[in-house]
């Protein structure tokens, strides 16, 4: 994978509690995204999937609340956190 520019990254041995985050976020992707555009991967177009996929990270990072974190978007709860001020990606807007 290396020689096609691809970077790989591991999960630390004998830590399943990160294991399961990844493969919770795996599922999610699945069930969420990939089920629903498989299509373009068998019409050999990948541009539209990747365009696809990430504007749907967009979405799952920006504007899908997540009960885990307290019904909120990743990006709240990070800027919550961090006492930061965030953008919105769409209208360039300062969100506080």
């Amino acid at each position: 994978m290396a020689d096609k520019g691809i970077v790989h990254f591991y999960t630390y041995p004998k830590s399943p509690k990160m294991n399961a985050y990844i493969e919770r976020f795996n599922r999610t992707l699945q069930e969420e995204f990939i089920d629903h555009y498989e299509g373009l991967l068998f019409d050999n177009d990948l541009n539209a999937f990747n365009s696809a996929l990430m504007d749907y990270l967009l979405f799952y990072n920006t504007k899908r609340i997540h009960i885990g974190i307290h019904n909120q978007t990743p990006m709240d709860y990070i800027i919550q956190k961090s006492n930061m001020c965030g953008t919105d990606t769409m209208t360039r807007q300062i969100l506080i």
